[in-house]
């Protein structure tokens, strides 16, 4: 099954007329491992995202889009509190402790706030 990164790979490879193969050398990968993320099976870094956008030349909005795809493929997320106050931090907290018992009206309401989706 492919991933949300799968399918904008697979998408930029087409667009840009290149066999997984050919992908692969230009990121010096091998061509199982590019297939493997590409089907959604393995992870990749968030190294390899920072030298596709590199080697492809990706303007902002596709930068965004796939930094967006890469951050719905991944399976963990660090958030940097590095400059966080107490009141970020703590909201920080509260929300990974509650984050997989939220309900559908409630992720509605947390992206609301934040400005995301179509809520």
């Amino acid at each position: 099954m492919l991933s949300s990164l799968g399918k904008y790979l697979r998408t930029l490879r087409i667009q840009r007329n290149e066999l997984l193969k050919d992908m692969a050398e230009k990121l010096t990968l091998a061509p199982a491992y590019l297939s493997s993320i590409e089907n959604g099976k393995r992870t990749p870094t968030k190294k390899l995202i920072d030298t596709i956008i590199r080697v492809y030349e990706i303007d902002e909005k596709e930068k965004e889009n796939i930094e967006e795809a890469y951050m719905l493929s991944v399976e963990e997320m660090h958030i940097d509190m590095k400059d966080a106050n107490d009141e970020q931090r703590s909201l920080g907290v509260a929300f990974a402790r509650k984050f997989n018992n939220l309900s559908e009206d409630q992720i509605n309401k947390i992206k609301k706030a934040l400005g995301e989706g179509d809520c």
